[in-house]
């Protein structure tokens, strides 16, 4: 619980209230979106609170056609988890969703629904976050501890056997499963050896009945409340080149040195780091060779291969990369450009898609939405 702390440093307290009563404070956010701005104004309001000492019962309401992501609704949980085992917050919260049918089949799914618009039974609220493991059909939820065992044991083949399964009873493809499958576990575990706490993954599925063919939503969210910045170790790699790291690090010091006098404030080094972290056999061990970039890249070739549709991206600190189809095109050399000319080395990425917020977020986020074809399984 510990790294939830992380959501609140280095957020203004800013009071967001919006009723005149000095018994509740109340919140109302209404958009066409459930997006960050919202859940930082949340986190600011808290803040606002703690700094004050105030202790009066919050009530959060929301209204919104779209939910960006689920990551927000995680993210939303997390907070409304730590102000209730920490300080012991009464909260009450209500999300209405008028628009996609999906979105609302996936708020469903989560642990927020079951208290929606209800007094939250504390205990049972912060024992379903805690919970280490919730799956059914359609939903499959796993904290992944930050152990030396989970690193060096057998804990990713596991989960990787685990995940493909749910996958496949879920009624996702075969022909897609095991490949979503490890690019999940991948991204995994270089989560748990690139940061310093646990992470959250959560994957659910959904249906739409308005089709008449069998296609599935995919939602797959993996979290991690960390000070560690996604390409961190790439940043420390560039600033000391006397280190035995991989040689084939090489190309993304010569790009660096190409890339860095295009730095402003929409394109710096967070964002370069993050779009070199998916060039082939790129990585931060020392005296290791040709053996990074494996997973991310497997990542591409999933979005590239398997989705009818997709909405993806990666955020870190104030950093995000969206992931979109049109720039994740696959050179001869198995290096990605992010860009028109499809150019790496030469060309910066497309402004469209890298981006830097103004609030930072202590973690980082991937964030994968897929449109694929299903398949019906029956159990042998």
């Amino acid at each position: 619980m510990d790294s939830l702390s992380l959501i609140f440093k280095d957020i203004k307290p800013i009071s967001h209230k919006k009723n005149k009563s000095i018994k509740k404070d109340k919140l109302v956010f209404n958009d066409n979106f459930l997006k960050a701005k919202a859940i930082f104004e949340i986190i600011e309001h808290f803040n606002f609170m703690l700094d004050k000492g105030i202790r009066r019962p919050v009530k959060i309401d929301i209204t919104c056609k779209m939910v960006g992501d689920d990551a927000t609704l995680i993210v939303f949980e997390s907070i409304l988890y730590y102000m209730m085992k920490k300080y012991d917050f009464d909260i009450k919260y209500q999300i209405i969703i008028n628009g996609n049918n999906l979105l609302k089949k996936m708020y469903k799914l989560g642990n927020l629904y079951e208290f929606d618009n209800k007094t939250i039974i504390k205990d049972k609220f912060i024992s379903n976050y805690e919970n280490k493991l919730q799956t059914n059909l359609k939903r499959y939820k796993k904290i992944c501890e930050n152990t030396i065992e989970n690193l060096e044991g057998t804990f990713q083949s596991i989960l990787l056997d685990d995940v493909c399964n749910f996958l496949k009873h879920g009624g996702i493809n075969s022909k897609y499963s095991e490949i979503l499958g490890e690019t999940i576990v991948e991204i995994i575990g270089n989560g748990l050896e690139h940061s310093d706490n646990d992470l959250i993954l959560d994957i659910k599925i959904c249906e739409d009945e308005t089709r008449d063919d069998d296609i599935k939503f995919l939602n797959v969210t993996v979290i991690s409340f960390t000070k560690i910045k996604f390409g961190s170790d790439l940043k420390n790699y560039l600033s000391n080149e006397n280190e035995n790291y991989n040689k084939s690090n090489e190309i993304v010091r010569i790009a660096y040195n190409k890339h860095k006098d295009n730095f402003t404030e929409n394109y710096n080094i967070d964002n370069f780091v993050m779009i070199s972290s998916f060039q082939e056999n790129v990585t931060t061990r020392k005296n290791s060779e040709g053996t990074g970039g494996r997973g991310l890249t497997l990542l591409i070739n999933t979005l590239i291969e398997s989705s009818i549709a997709d909405y993806c991206y990666i955020l870190s600190g104030n950093s995000v990369l969206n992931l979109e189809k049109k720039y994740l095109e696959l050179t001869e050399d198995n290096l990605i450009g992010f860009n028109k000319g499809n150019d790496y080395l030469n060309e910066i990425p497309d402004l469209s898609i890298v981006k830097n917020n103004k609030n930072c977020f202590n973690g980082t986020i991937h964030n994968l939405s897929f449109i694929l074809e299903g398949e019906h399984y029956e159990d042998n």
